[in-house]
């Protein structure tokens, strides 16, 4: 249940900031790559996961292309949920 509500927060903070519901996303897919994110965007995106689940998620160290992976925003996501 807890990564249901983790892939939840994700999305919902990815509808804040690209104003759409990105429904069509598989979790696989890395939101600079395929164009959804751009720099600016993607940011605003972790402001939002900050935001929602009230702690910084993704630290400064962990910021590369990577990061903007949907599966890995879930998951980074799911870790604080679990606390």
């Amino acid at each position: 249940m807890e990564e249901k509500e983790a892939e939840r927060v994700v999305r919902q903070a990815l509808f804040a900031v690209i104003g759409h519901d990105p429904a069509d996303i598989d979790l696989e897919d890395n939101l600079l790559a395929i164009g959804i994110l751009d720099s600016i965007d993607s940011m605003k995106l972790l402001f939002e996961i900050d935001k929602t689940v009230g702690e910084k998620v993704i630290q400064d160290h962990e910021l590369g292309l990577e990061t903007f992976k949907f599966s890995y925003l879930v998951k980074a996501v799911n870790q604080v949920l679990k606390r």
